[in-house]
């Protein structure tokens, strides 16, 4: 682990103790809105909560904004300790909704979230310490680019049945990412946009398998600097499957 987010969770333990004390008794739902203190949609995935926890108590520690902000920080930290819980998260989301939807609203969403396996041919993620920053111009990013065009009527035939990719986890996410790489992700989705198949362009399963493996190829830097191992893996294989599932494979078929 980093020191300096070592440091940041001890500081974050520490606000969260005093926060939980003061701002929810035993037994009670928290009265603030805990997405909105997030930024984040009700649906958010965990590796969304967990981003937004760590940028915004970055931005709103007292050590770095100053005494003023010690009560955000402690309501950003109670928002966390409910929301990245997923009993506390089903009984928040059940007192919240409609009275005629609580009870579809709680069965839909799972006590936890299962951890995948590693696919066959999954890349390690041991990384060196520091890395560039992937641009549209990076070799990787140039090589996915160009396999987009030589897509093969096999490969968008599996493409079509790929299980749905984190789109909207990729669009809760980008107000915490810099600038720079927010203009990379753009400039990606457009150079994407233009190399599609047009049947890619009409089935929107096929259109966000490849759009999610080229989001993780420019994310994967803020994402495992974000997250740690378990949530960083799980989110990278969701992001990639669909692709790797079906691009560069053996033709299948009662001929192949």
């Amino acid at each position: 682990m980093r020191p300096r987010t070592r440091s940041i969770r001890r500081q974050g333990l520490a606000l969260r103790t005093a926060a939980y004390h003061s701002a929810v008794r035993a037994g009670d739902i928290p009265t603030d809105d805990l997405y909105a203190r997030l930024e984040l949609p009700v649906g958010a995935d965990p590796e969304a909560i967990e981003i937004a926890w760590r940028a915004l108590l970055k931005r709103y520690h007292p050590d770095v904004a100053g005494a003023s902000s010690t009560q955000l920080a402690k309501q950003i930290n109670v928002a966390h300790d409910w929301l990245s819980n997923p009993q506390l998260r089903a009984r928040y989301d059940q007192a919240r909704a409609p009275a005629g939807f609580r009870a579809r609203r709680a069965f839909r969403r799972p006590a936890a979230a299962p951890v995948p396996r590693r696919p066959a041919g999954w890349r390690g993620r041991v990384l060196p310490v520091e890395r560039e920053e992937v641009g549209l111009d990076s070799p990787v990013v140039q090589a996915y680019l160009e396999r987009i065009e030589r897509l093969t009527s096999d490969e968008l035939d599996r493409l079509s049945l790929a299980d749905p990719p984190p789109i909207a986890f990729v669009a809760s996410i980008r107000r915490f990412i810099t600038p720079e790489r927010a203009a990379t992700l753009e400039a990606l989705e457009a150079a994407v946009q233009q190399r599609l198949p047009e049947r890619a362009r009409r089935q929107s399963r096929i259109r966000h398998a490849i759009l999610s493996f080229g989001h993780d190829l420019v994310l994967e830097r803020f994402l495992d600097e974000q997250l740690s191992e378990l949530f960083s893996e799980r989110v990278h294989e969701r992001m990639t499957r669909g692709w790797q599932s079906a691009v560069g494979k053996g033709r299948y078929g009662p001929h192949s």
